[in-house]
């Protein structure tokens, strides 16, 4: 999400969310990192 152009419409944007959540399905112990963060450890 945080790196290349910023997104200027909803068909970029949908692109980069797309694409970040491929990577968090890549990278399930990411996934599992945010989590166990404090702040949203109750939606867990």
């Amino acid at each position: 999400m945080h790196s290349g152009a910023l997104a200027r419409n909803e068909k970029g944007l949908k692109r980069k969310m797309v694409s970040y959540m491929r990577m968090l399905q890549k990278l399930p112990g990411r996934a599992a990192k945010y989590l166990k963060h404090p702040k949203i450890s109750y939606a867990a």
